[in-house]
């Protein structure tokens, strides 16, 4: 009986090929499709699940209506992370994290304190502390709770430690960046490499430099650490005034 079915569904291939090669074609091809989106998917959902707080961190965004269309934006002010953990309890720590070229972040010069050498190295970023704490950055080397916390300070990833110092601890030597031998900075932290699936990725972190508080320049993008108790539709209504508390005083006062 089986072989009976075998040979009227060999006979039906055999009798129109072309028809037979459309369709066998058609249904790989729709296989194919189904995998490749279900593996695409499965990437996107696995970005940033290595976080130990993962569903109580948010990057925050201000969404408006500008000439008719809706406008996203993720850069703020240096002021506006430590303005919203001092004026809303539910969010526990608001850390701040500066990527921009315009900055010094970016593509930098790097060399050891006796070298004459120097190197370009990316993946420099300005970040402070309590962005450090919020995302839980682990260090293969120093101590966590004060990593940023003093100038001059700088933690690299593992990888970069290993090209710079493969023979020893890390932690508390000395690196000259753009060649300026008055500032040097000081290893504090060797951190663990972030995972491919992370949207942030980078090799070294410096603590925030910039001093001007103005509520004008925005250069920083926002992360939040947010109370698991907290009503998260009601906070983002509540962080609208912010904007009427310091962003639009300091645009009118500029003019």
């Amino acid at each position: 009986m089986f072989k009976n079915h075998l040979k009227i569904a060999w006979r039906s291939i055999t009798k129109d090929k072309f028809f037979t090669f459309i369709k066998i074609g058609g249904f790989a091809i729709g296989i194919a499709a189904c995998l490749l989106i279900t593996l695409f998917i499965r990437d996107e959902l696995s970005y940033d699940r290595h976080y130990k707080n993962t569903d109580k961190i948010y990057r925050v965004v201000l969404q408006g209506i500008m000439d008719g269309e809706i406008k996203k934006s993720v850069h703020f002010q240096l002021p506006f992370a430590d303005a919203l953990a001092s004026d809303f309890p539910e969010i526990l720590k608001a850390g701040k994290i500066n990527t921009s070229e315009l900055f010094n972040a970016g593509k930098r010069g790097m060399k050891l304190a006796d070298d004459t050498q120097n190197n370009f190295e990316e993946g420099f970023v300005f970040a402070n502390q309590q962005l450090f704490e919020i995302l839980e950055i682990p260090l293969e080397q120093g101590n966590e709770k004060n990593a940023l916390t003093q100038p001059q300070s700088l933690v690299i990833s593992q990888t970069k430690a290993a090209k710079y110092f493969p023979n020893g601890n890390a932690v508390g030597q000395t690196i000259v960046l753009d060649n300026d031998s008055s500032k040097p900075y000081t290893i504090t932290g060797v951190m663990k490499d972030f995972p491919k699936n992370s949207h942030l990725n980078f090799d070294f972190i410096l603590p925030i430099e910039d001093t001007n508080m103005s509520w004008t320049n925005q250069n920083y993008f926002t992360y939040v650490l947010v109370d698991e108790k907290a009503n998260i539709q009601e906070l983002e209504k509540k962080m609208f005034s912010i904007m009427e508390t310091y962003i639009i005083p300091a645009q009118l006062e500029r003019g």
